[in-house]
């Protein structure tokens, strides 16, 4: 599984363009993207110092969280439907809810994902989609970045359904900043 999200964060750049572009029919872009020198993983460059969130980040939030819940979405890296379950608990971590971070990170722990780059993932999570900006999200793919990078190869071959509504919602948040 490793090996696939790896991949799959090189298809994403490629594919960005034409996603943020149906989403709000921009072709504007607050902010450029790269790939990472580092195994190839996914990371957004600089930001440029743009530090607010627009209104079109918040519904492609609200868009991600809604999508993720719903039971028929579907995982970029492995084609699996995201459960309904997982996907509500990643869109009440994104809107801040209480007791989303332990609920969240009470599932990866128990799958055997390391407590530290957890930790600091579930901080960059929780109320993103209430305030998506662009430092904010770049923060948030940096740390799943650095959770999967420390993650084992027995984490990553039997990852939690949560693990993928993360990556499915960082997808989405990430789209307009990859626009050319």
């Amino acid at each position: 599984m490793k090996k696939t999200f790896l991949t799959f964060g090189l298809a994403i750049v490629t594919a960005a363009p034409l996603a943020a572009q149906n989403i709000n029919n921009s072709d504007f872009s607050s902010a450029g993207v790269t790939t990472s020198t580092v195994g190839g993983m996914f990371s957004p460059g600089n930001v440029g110092g743009v530090n607010t969130a627009s209104s079109g980040m918040i519904v492609i939030g609200a868009t991600a969280s809604a999508s993720i819940s719903s039971g028929t979405a579907r995982s970029g890296v492995t084609g699996a439907v995201i459960p309904a379950a997982a996907g509500a608990a990643v869109a009440a971590l994104l809107s801040g809810a209480a007791g989303s971070v332990a609920a969240v990170q009470g599932q990866m722990n128990a799958a055997g994902a390391p407590t530290a780059e957890t930790a600091a993932l579930m901080s960059a999570l929780a109320g993103l989609g209430n305030n998506p900006s662009p430092a904010a999200v770049r923060n948030a793919v940096e740390k799943f970045n650095a959770m999967i990078a420390a993650s084992s190869p027995a984490f990553l071959n039997n990852a939690p359904p949560v693990v993928l509504a993360i990556h499915s919602a960082l997808v989405a948040f990430s789209a307009p900043l990859m626009a050319k």
